[in-house]
């Protein structure tokens, strides 16, 4: 209808849609969530462009829809290259590299810049929205937005904005491998220092037949351990990206 207020309303609409089920993409395969989120975000930088570019809107329309459709025919989709082992570090570079170019005048490079930061954006977000959820809403509202207009100071300072404060949440979170061994080992220690001694009082008593219910329950407990493990990471494709890693 070449109706800016009609396509808005229908993205608002489409947004809605996603929000509301896009747990259930992200849970079954994190590359066509990763398409769907990109492809949606680009479809909203499209809707921005000033003039109203129509033929831009259909093109990235038609993205938005197929991705979509690629995962409910259960297309495969293959993740990209560039969120493999990706960090909120990483994103942060490329925040700030494409705030100095919008700084300097380099549109294009800076809306480049944008463009593989919201690309970038699914594989990261996890780290973003376990902490602080209403700075990852902003971020997801507003960088397709800053990516069409950041040579505007208007949306240059919102850029700083977010920069600031996806900078403290990445100071701040000192949360890595060690912090989990030691959750680990505590909960570990625990669990042994209750079999000893429920061992020692046992074998004071000279109570055989309780003794070999302890043994017989302590090696079912960590046989269910290791396969519980095992159940997550086969039955979670998304366990490593994301949301799911950082839960």
């Amino acid at each position: 209808k070449q109706d800016i207020e009609v396509v808005k309303l229908a993205y608002k609409q489409v947004n809605s849609g996603w929000t509301a089920n896009e747990s259930i993409v992200r849970s079954t395969s994190s590359a066509h969530y990763n398409r769907i989120e990109t492809a949606l975000a680009l479809l909203r930088a499209a809707i921005e462009l000033e003039p109203v570019d129509y033929q831009v809107i259909e093109v990235n329309s038609d993205s938005l829809k197929q991705a979509i459709q690629d995962f409910l025919t259960g297309t495969e989709a293959s993740a990209v290259s560039t969120s493999n082992g990706a960090s909120l570090k990483d994103g942060l570079q490329l925040l700030d590299r494409a705030k100095d170019a919008f700084t300097k005048g380099q549109t294009n490079q800076a809306k480049q810049l944008m463009q593989s930061f919201i690309e970038l954006w699914p594989s990261i977000e996890g780290e973003v929205s376990t902490r602080n959820y209403k700075l990852y809403t902003r971020v997801e509202q507003e960088t397709p937005v800053i990516m069409v207009k950041g040579q505007d100071p208007i949306y240059q300072a919102k850029l700083v904005a977010l920069i600031d404060e996806l900078k403290q949440i990445n100071k701040s979170s000192q949360y890595s491998y060690w912090d989990v061994s030691l959750i680990v080992l505590r909960e570990g220690l625990e669990a042994m220092l209750i079999v000893l001694a429920l061992v020692a009082s046992l074998k004071s008593l000279k109570a055989k037949r309780p003794l070999a219910y302890v043994y017989a329950g302590t090696g079912v407990g960590l046989l269910a351990s290791i396969g519980l493990a095992l159940a997550l990471t086969a039955l979670l494709p998304t366990i490593f990206s994301g949301v799911a890693r950082e839960l």
